[in-house]
């Protein structure tokens, strides 16, 4: 009786430890699973998006994401639409309760997405048909300025003596 006692006294000390232990665990969001659910949120905004000029997405870059506290994860993406343009986006994941993984985006808007930092094609930094990127620099060669440590001095000179 006596040691029935005492096993039911460790075991209740036991199961008071380990959810504590456990629970802990549970509700830390790893970054696996914030990868993959963003990526599947990413991939259904490719295939769900529609505006009204008929533009669909041709692709997306994810980049993998970054604990924001120990239940939410950002991670930046970026949508290339089909006439070049692409649109920088941010997807926040995050663990609520009983271990449900939330999924939203800055570009959510009631069930639309609306895109507020998109780059058109032409922001590439050309100036034109010509292929000038802008750079007016241009190189001179050796001008010869006089400066003595740069052009050497003939060795017969008497004013190379310091």
């Amino acid at each position: 009786m006596r040691s029935t006692r005492l096993l039911l006294t460790l075991t209740a000390i036991g199961a008071a430890a380990l959810p504590v232990a456990g629970a802990d665990a549970a509700s830390r969001l790893s970054l696996r699973v914030a990868n993959k659910a963003a990526d599947k949120a990413a991939a259904d905004v490719v295939d769900t998006y529609t505006d009204d000029s008929d533009a669909t997405i041709d692709s997306y870059d994810l980049s993998p994401c970054e604990r924001d506290t120990r239940r939410r994860a950002d991670c930046d993406v970026t949508y290339v639409f089909d006439d070049g343009t692409e649109c920088d986006d941010t997807i926040h994941v995050r663990l609520a309760a009983r271990g449900r993984i939330k999924v939203t985006a800055d570009s959510d808007d009631a069930g639309d997405h609306v895109f507020d930092d998109c780059t058109e094609p032409d922001d590439t930094g050309d100036t034109g048909d010509t292929g000038d990127t802008g750079d007016t620099s241009t190189d001179e060669g050796d001008l010869g300025g006089g400066d003595i440590s740069v052009e050497p001095l003939p060795v017969d000179d008497p004013s190379t003596i310091y």
